[in-house]
C-alpha cells in the first residue's frame, strides 16, 4: 500500500503563492485603511504627521532627481543655499525603485502607501520562505511569517511613518541568501550576497549595521564548527566575490554618506548619550503590545514611565511567539542554537551599555559598552532597532517550536490543524493593530501659484514646533518644487546660513534687538534676501502667536520695506501672506555668528568676546576681491594679543589696546562665504561671572578694488 501523499491538483496554487496571498491580506489588515486612501492620505499615528510626510518627500525627491538626471543622494532644494547631502539620511531609494510604476504614474503619496503594504507582505512572505527552508515545516513557516509581519515593533514603525523600518523584507532576503550561501557556498552565491546586502544598505544604515553583527556571528559560529582548512576555505568562497562587488554597488552612495556624516551637527558624544537614553529595559520584551486596541493604553502609560522622553521601546514579539521560540530552542537545541546565538547577540546590543530593569539602571555593564567607541557604531543610538533585525532569527526559533509541538500530535491530523488554528488566532489577537488616522495633505493652494517661479522661498514659521509644522516645508515643496530655507531630515546638518542676523530674527521672531542689529552690523538688509536668491517670503499667520505675527510684520514690512500681496486663503480657514523680495544683490557684507553676546543701550551697541568669536564675510561677486575689515575694539582690563584667521588659515596677530581703537585688516576673498575667526586669552569679569577678552563695537567692510589698486 503506497504511503505517498495524494498528488496536488494542477489548478490548485502552490503553497508559496497561497502564502503570499495570505500575507498580503494580513498587510491590508495591519495598515487599514491605507489601501482605501492611496494617493489621498497616509495612515498612521501622530508622529506620521511629521515622519510619514518626510518619507513621502523622499519618494518625491528620488523621482524628481531621476527624471532630471541628478543624483538622489544630495539636494539643493532643502537648506538653501548650501543644500544637504542625503547619503547619510534614509531616503527610501529602494522603496522608490520597488514602486517605480506607482511613483511615476500616481505620485509619491500613492507610492508611500503601496510601499508600506508591500513592506509588511514581503517581510512575512520572505520570512516564510526562510523558515520553511531551515525547518522544513510548512505550519511553522506560516506562523513565523506572521510573527515578523505583525510584530508590534514592526507595526510601531508604520504608526510613526518610518517607512525604511517597515521595509524589513530586504533584511529577511539577505538572511535567506546567507543561509543558501552557507549550505552551498559557490562563488556565484557571492553575487546574491552582495546584491541583497546592497538593498539593505540603501534602505537603512541601522539594518546594515545589525546585519553586519549578525553576519560576523554567523560566520564565526560556522568557522568554529568546521575547524578544517578545506571546509573553511569553501565556506568563505562566496565572500571573495561578494565583498568587492558590494563595494562597487555602494560606490554611488559612499561619497555622499561621508559628506553627510561630516555635515551632521551632532558628533560622537551625542550618539553615546543617546544610546544610554534609548536603550531597552529588560521588562520591555515581556510586556503586551502598547499599541493594542484593548490593553495598549495601559501598557503605553507604564512603558512611558520606564522611558521618559524616549521612543522606540515597543519591542515585544508577543507571548505566543515567546513561548514557541523557547520551545523551539529547547527541543531542537543542536539545530536551533545558532539562531538562538544570533538573537542573544542582537538583544544584548539593544540593552545598551548597562542593564536597566523596571526603569532602574543596575550599572551592570553589557557588551555594547565595548563597541560604543567604534566610529561606525557610535551614530547608531536607536538601540531598539537591533530587535527589529532580531525578529528574523527569532522567527526561525518560532518555526522550530511549531514543528516540535505539532509533531507530538502525529498522526492526529485534525488535532494538529486545530492547534495550528489556535496558535495563529492567538498570534493575531495579540498583535491586533489599533484604529489609525488618515493624514491628508493640507498644503495651502497658494503654493500652486508659486510653482516654477524663479528663486528660493523663505517660509515662516520655520519647521520647528508641532508635528505638522515639521513637515510643512516638505509638503508644500512637493507642490511648488522650489528650493526652501531650512528643511526636515532625520540627521540635522550644520546650517551656518541661519547665523545671519536677519535670518536668526525671522527664525525666532522675538524682535528684541532688531534696531541694534541694523546699527551694529551695517548689513544691507533689503538686499540680503536677493543676495542669496530668495525671491519670496511666505508667512502663515495662523501658525504664529500674536507677538510672533507682529514681529514678522515689523521685520518684513518696516525693516525690509516689503509689501505683501493680497491675503490668500491657506485652504484650512487661515490666511497666507506672500512678500516679493525685489532689489539687487549686495556685492559683499560681513556678519557675526551666534557665538557673540550682543548688548546695547539707546546710544550704542557692542559685543563681548570670550576665547573666540567668528564673523562671516560674503563676496557675492563672481571674481576675487580685496576688502578692508573694520573692527573698532578694545581689550578688557589690559592689552592682550588677538589672533586672526581666515578660512582656518592664520592671517595675523595684533595687540588690542585700551581704550577703544579702530583696527582695519586687509582680507582677500574669492566668491562665496568666508569664515573670519578671532581668538584671544580671557580674564574673568566679576560683574557678569563670565570669561571675556575684547569688546567689538562695530564691524563693516570697505572694498579696496578699483583704479590704482
Amino acid at each position: 500500500m503506497s504511503s505517498e501523499p495524494p498528488a496536488r491538483p494542477r489548478w490548485l496554487p502552490r503553497p508559496d503563492k497561497l502564502a503570499l496571498g495570505f500575507y498580503l491580506a494580513l498587510a491590508l489588515w495591519l495598515t487599514w485603511p491605507q489601501v482605501l486612501v492611496l494617493g489621498d492620505a497616509l495612515v498612521g499615528g501622530p508622529v506620521a504627521q511629521a515622519d510619514g510626510w518626510q518619507k513621502v518627500w523622499n519618494l518625491w525627491w528620488v523621482r524628481t532627481a531621476l527624471l532630471n538626471g541628478q543624483t538622489p543622494f544630495s539636494t539643493d532644494r532643502l537648506y538653501w543655499p548650501q543644500g544637504v547631502s542625503l547619503g547619510f539620511q534614509p531616503i527610501d531609494i529602494t522603496n522608490a525603485l520597488l514602486t517605480l510604476p506607482v511613483l511615476l504614474g500616481w505620485g509619491p503619496l500613492a507610492a508611500y502607501g503601496v510601499s508600506a503594504i508591500l513592506g509588511f507582505a514581503l517581510s512575512g512572505w520572505l520570512t516564510y520562505r526562510l523558515t520553511r527552508r531551515v525547518t522544513q515545516s510548512l505550519a511553522g513557516a506560516l506562523l513565523a511569517g506572521v510573527v515578523v509581519e505583525a510584530a508590534p515593533q514592526h507595526l510601531a514603525h508604520f504608526l510613526d511613518g518610518q517607512l525604511e523600518h517597515v521595509s524589513l523584507q530586504w533584511s529577511v532576503l539577505y538572511v535567506l541568501v546567507l543561509v543558501r550561501a552557507t549550505d552551498r557556498p559557490t562563488l556565484a552565491r557571492g553575487f546574491w550576497l552582495a546584491f541583497s546586502a546592497s538593498l539593505v544598505v540603501y534602505t537603512s544604515f541601522y539594518h546594515a549595521l545589525f546585519l553586519a553583527l549578525l553576519t560576523a556571528a554567523w560566520l564565526s559560529y560556522h568557522l568554529v564548527a568546521l575547524r578544517q582548512g578545506r571546509q573553511v576555505w569553501r565556506l568563505l568562497r562566496p565572500w571573495l566575490l561578494a565583498l568587492p562587488l558590494l563595494a562597487l554597488l555602494l560606490a554611488p552612495l559612499l561619497p555622499h554618506t561621508l559628506a553627510g556624516k561630516t555635515q551632521a551637527v551632532r558628533q560622537q558624544g551625542h550618539w553615546q548619550s543617546q544610546a544610554r537614553h534609548f536603550r531597552v529595559d529588560l521588562v520591555d520584551g515581556a510586556l503586551p503590545s502598547a499599541h493594542h486596541p484593548l490593553w495598549g493604553e495601559r501598557v503605553y502609560a507604564y512603558q512611558q514611565r520606564l522611558h521618559p522622553r524616549s521612543a522606540g521601546w515597543v519591542v515585544t514579539p508577543g507571548y505566543t511567539a515567546l513561548a514557541l521560540a523557547a520551545a523551539g530552542l529547547a527541543l531542537n537545541w543542536r539545530t536551533a542554537r545558532r539562531w538562538g546565538l544570533l538573537v542573544a547577540i542582537l538583544v544584548g546590543y539593544a540593552y545598551g551599555p548597562a542593564l536597566q530593569v523596571g526603569g532602574i539602571d543596575t550599572g551592570i555593564p553589557l557588551p555594547y559598552a565595548l563597541i560604543a567607541e567604534m566610529p561606525v557604531v557610535n551614530f547608531a543610538y536607536r538601540l531598539p532597532h537591533a530587535l527589529l533585525i532580531a525578529l528574523v532569527p527569532f522567527a526561525v526559533l518560532v518555526a522550530f517550536g511549531v514543528r516540535s509541538v505539532m509533531g507530538r500530535l502525529q498522526p492526529h491530523r485534525a488535532s494538529r490543524r486545530m492547534l495550528f488554528a489556535a496558535l495563529l488566532l492567538a498570534s493575531l489577537v495579540e498583535t491586533a493593530p489599533p484604529a489609525m488616522r488618515c493624514w491628508k495633505d493640507d498644503t495651502a493652494p497658494v503654493y500652486g501659484a508659486l510653482r516654477e517661479q524663479p528663486g528660493a522661498l523663505l517660509v515662516i514659521p520655520f519647521t520647528e514646533g508641532s508635528l505638522p509644522l515639521k513637515s510643512m516645508l516638505l509638503r508644500s515643496q512637493m507642490t511648488h518644487g522650489r528650493p526652501v530655507v531650512g528643511g526636515y531630515v532625520p540627521r540635522i546638518p550644520r546650517y551656518p546660513f541661519l547665523d545671519l542676523p536677519l535670518l536668526d530674527e525671522l527664525r525666532t521672531l522675538t524682535c528684541q534687538s532688531t534696531t541694534a542689529l541694523q546699527r551694529s552690523t551695517r548689513l544691507p538688509l533689503r538686499e540680503l534676501l536677493a543676495s542669496y536668491g530668495i525671491t519670496q517670503v511666505v508667512v502663515h499667520p495662523e501658525y504664529l502667536s500674536r507677538e510672533e505675527a507682529d514681529c514678522a510684520h515689523h521685520l518684513l514690512e518696516e525693516v525690509l520695506g516689503l509689501a505683501p500681496s493680497p491675503t490668500l486663503d491657506s485652504g484650512d480657514g487661515g490666511t497666507v501672506r506672500v512678500y516679493d523680495a525685489p532689489g539687487q544683490p549686495a556685492t559683499a557684507f560681513v556678519f557675526p555668528d551666534r557665538s557673540w553676546t550682543l548688548e546695547y543701550n539707546d546710544a550704542e551697541s557692542w559685543r563681548w568676546m570670550g576665547e573666540e568669536g567668528r564673523f562671516f564675510l560674503v563676496n557675492h561677486t563672481a571674481s576675487d576681491r580685496h576688502f578692508a575689515l573694520h573692527l573698532p575694539m578694545e581689550s578688557f582690563l589690559h592689552a592682550r594679543p588677538l589672533d586672526i584667521s581666515v578660512d582656518q588659515s592664520h592671517h595675523s596677530t595684533i595687540e588690542v589696546q585700551r581704550p577703544i581703537r579702530h583696527y582695519a585688516f586687509l582680507v582677500p576673498a574669492g566668491p562665496g562665504q568666508h569664515e573670519i575667526r578671532l581668538a584671544a586669552p580671557t580674564d574673568p569679569d566679576p560683574s557678569t561671572q563670565r570669561e571675556v577678552s575684547v569688546v567689538v563695537k562695530d564691524v563693516w567692510l570697505s572694498e579696496l578694488d578699483g583704479p590704482g589698486w
